[in-house]
């Protein structure tokens, strides 16, 4: 008999991890203990090596269900005799290296306790076990023990602190375990503060009373709160709109259960295993032609045919749900624009304009989060990630690691802000925090900065930022840099992108050459160059640029991404007759100021494939102004879905000039415009326009000779075009696209770190 140490790192904290361990030490009648470190679980076992061998293979080959093992090291160690196993208390001190936990929605045991009648946590809105449950939006620190989380200040009663002790329960060791008793309360306010209930069960009532009179209530989650509203009430939802300065913007809706989701929406095995999985995050669906529930499609969503539909991943949504019985709206509690709320006192003072009650409760938020947001494409089921938020981060896996004594900060870029943290063989990809222009999102982002150094225990020795001087990420960057006296490098943000996407399909070191398309709205390039149309080919451990798409007018800066109607007057210019047809568009004023600008010969250009999609929207009549990002690329996604396509696609022809190896996004404007004159349908001229868009990737590929293709950029977030590039390529090359991160700008810190590797890998 002899003593061997067990070693696992990953996330291997919070997900019932010890008590696996425990149960399966005590099924195969080893002793010795395992705890927690901040470097993972440690494991002693006293007995001989091929048992401590078999009881380590148990373990990799089925680890509690959350959890996720990275690393794992098998050692002897010196003799030493133990009574039984048991689980010692956690270290803490150290530095941490280990992946965060993220918070997990409600399991389907505690759902099924919480509604059953005499169950002693019978409609408890905070329920959680060892497989559910808030984790990063509590933690303060780590190791994570409930000491070192915002349930610090909830002392367990008898019962559940019999649970938290007894290794056959499902609570055992479970750091947020309560019950009403000894647990969090609810609470019910007015705009002012008032109380207007007291028991829980009044202030659900109260709740349900509410929502079916049309009022709005701003709800206290996991990582922030929400507003919601009756989905079925198109005042209420107009009212919200109205409040909220949100239009347009697409709204979340709550279902009470999957079957009244599916009588309004079609719900794929992708998109079902989604919704009930341990993210739940919010996923996009199309609508059917006579929706049951009575949704107000229109004022929910409009000029669009899909929704984000979620279900209850909390408790309290759970009871709020299934007592209004019908799909709510959900949205992040806040001004379009800033970041969510999540504490009382935010909650009053900035949403008093906007809700009507406050429902509350206890626990403290540590850190805010948004909901994730997850598509699938309609024929192949690609799925494609919009929002990397609650119930993904804040851990990443890449099968890139690099062991370094360096701390890494990587901050991304400003339209999606997003930021990476490198600390001994571990990456940490923070929440989506929204877009950086606004000043109460750089603050979020500054917050969320400070939260990482705590619980993280380090500061970074280098600092890797977008090449842009004017983005508040690279101001950040700056700081961070200066205050630590650390190193800092920058690097362009299509090679970001592209870094990125390579490392998430294990091809950054791969033997053979890749073809990259990194298409979006706007990034800077060499020679400080707003371009957003890139291609690049990866060979031999280099990337080179490779010329992309020809450029066009850049009218009125940042104003072109919300005014399609800039796009389509610079790529139609240069045929009179269809640059006319747009002149309703403008004032006389902005009409002769464009033309100057149009033939100023220092003008500003771009290659935006963004702005392209902008363009088609306006000139197919789908509006000339944004009011939210994206708008009008998915107006046309939405049109082209219900377009037939032609046999023979000539809107390609000529777009990929193989002298100069540029793509003419003028040649593809032309050919629109011809079609509108002949009267083509306006969704049949979509549907061609994508279909073209893969026709040229095929040709480039064909020119470049590679069969390997990988896409980034907010561009392929549009799931019809990927489904255009399987359709036209997937028999002659492979396609690579992201897989666990967004491809648009939220991904750009994880390729900052990629590109760092290199550097120290060089």
């Amino acid at each position: 008999m002899s003593n061997f140490h067990l070693h696992l790192l990953g996330r291997v904290q919070g997900v019932g991890f010890r008590p696996q361990v425990w149960r399966l030490a005590r099924e195969m009648g080893l002793k010795g203990w395992v705890n927690n470190a901040a470097d993972g679980v440690h494991v002693e076992l006293h007995c001989n090596e091929a048992d401590a061998r078999a009881f380590l293979q148990t373990l990799l080959d089925a680890p509690p269900p959350l959890a996720k093992i990275t690393a794992h090291y098998f050692s002897e160690v010196p003799d030493k005799v133990y009574p039984d196993f048991s689980i010692l208390h956690s270290e803490t001190g150290a530095v941490p290296q280990l992946l965060l936990a993220p918070d997990f929605a409600l399991c389907p045991d505690c759902r099924q306790e919480m509604k059953t009648p005499g169950n002693r946590r019978y409609k408890y809105p905070f329920i959680t076990c060892t497989y559910c449950g808030p984790r990063y939006a509590i933690a303060n620190t780590l190791p994570y023990d409930r000491e070192t989380t915002t349930m610090q200040p909830f002392a367990m009663c008898p019962d559940c602190q019999a649970e938290y002790d007894n290794p056959a329960d499902r609570r055992y060791y479970s750091q947020t375990n309560s019950c009403p008793a000894c647990g969090i309360a609810l609470s019910l306010s007015d705009k002012q503060g008032n109380a207007l209930a007291t028991t829980q069960a009044a202030i659900l009532d109260l709740c349900q009373e509410a929502l079916k009179a049309g009022k709005i209530i701003a709800v206290k989650g996991i990582g922030g709160y929400l507003l919601l509203c009756d989905a079925c009430n198109a005042e209420a939802v107009q009212l919200l709109r109205t409040r909220k300065h949100r239009p347009h913007k697409p709204f979340a809706i709550l279902y009470p259960d999957l079957q009244q989701a599916a009588a309004d929406v079609t719900i794929s095995p992708e998109a079902r295993a989604a919704l009930e999985g341990p993210v739940a995050s919010i996923v996009l669906l199309p609508v059917k032609s006579n929706p049951q529930s009575g949704i107000a499609m229109e004022a929910v969503a409009p000029g669009l045919g899909h929704l984000g539909v979620l279900l209850p991943y909390a408790p309290l949504l759970e009871l709020l749900s299934e007592n209004f019985g019908k799909p709510l709206v959900a949205t992040s509690a806040n001004f379009s624009g800033s970041p969510i709320v999540r504490d009382e006192q935010a909650a009053l003072a900035l949403l008093g304009d906007i809700a009507d009650l406050f429902l509350l409760h206890n626990r403290v938020i540590a850190q805010a989060q948004d909901d994730s947001v997850l598509r699938f494409s309609a024929r192949y089921a690609l799925p494609v990630w919009l929002r990397r938020a609650r119930g993904l981060a804040p851990s990443l896996e890449l099968p890139l690691h690099v062991q370094s004594e360096e701390i890494l900060l990587c901050t991304g870029a400003d339209m999606k802000g997003a930021f990476t943290w490198s600390q001994n063989g571990c990456l940490y990809v923070s929440p989506y925090l929204g877009d950086l222009s606004n000043y109460e999102v750089g603050e979020r982002f500054q917050q969320t900065l400070q939260h990482f150094e705590q619980l993280l225990g380090k500061q970074p020795t280098r600092v890797v930022a977008d090449a842009h001087p004017g983005y508040f990420s690279t101001a950040i960057a700056s700081a961070v840099a200066e205050k630590n006296h650390a190193a800092i490098k920058h690097y362009w943000h299509h090679e970001a992108h592209f870094a990125a996407v390579l490392a998430e399909n294990k091809l950054w070191e791969a033997p053979f050459p890749v073809l990259g398309f990194v298409w979006d709205g706007t990034g800077l390039a060499p020679g400080n160059k707003a371009r957003g149309g890139e291609c690049f080919l990866r060979k031999n451990g280099n990337t080179q640029y490779l010329p992309g798409w020809s450029a066009f007018t850049l009218l009125a800066g940042d104003q072109m991404a919300q005014q399609p109607r800039l796009s389509a007057l610079a790529l139609s210019w240069s045929i009179p007759e269809n640059a006319a047809a747009l002149k309703a568009h403008f004032s006389e004023t902005e009409w002769k100021f464009y033309q100057n600008a149009l033939q100023h010969k220092d003008r500003a250009d771009t290659n935006s494939v963004g702005r392209l999609f902008d363009a088609v929207a306006c000139i197919l009549g789908l509006g000339a102004r944004n009011s939210f990002e994206g708008q009008s690329a998915m107006y046309l996604e939405h049109l082209a879905s219900k377009g037939q396509i032609l046999p023979e696609n000539d809107y390609a022809n000529g777009v990929f000039d193989p002298v100069h190896n540029t793509f003419d996004s003028s040649r593809i404007i032309a050919k629109i415009w011809t079609a509108l004159r002949a009267g083509r349908k306006p969704e049949d001229i979509a549907l061609q326009f994508h279909d073209a868009l893969a026709l040229v990737v095929k040709a480039a590929a064909e020119f470049y000779g590679v069969q390997d293709l990988a896409f980034s950029g907010g561009v392929f977030q549009n799931t019809l075009l990927c489904d255009c590039l399987i359709d036209r390529l997937s028999d002659t090359c492979r396609l690579y696209f992201h897989q666990h991160l967004s491809p648009n700008d939220e991904c750009i810190s994880v390729g900052q770190w990629v590109l760092s590797q290199t550097t120290l890998l060089n």
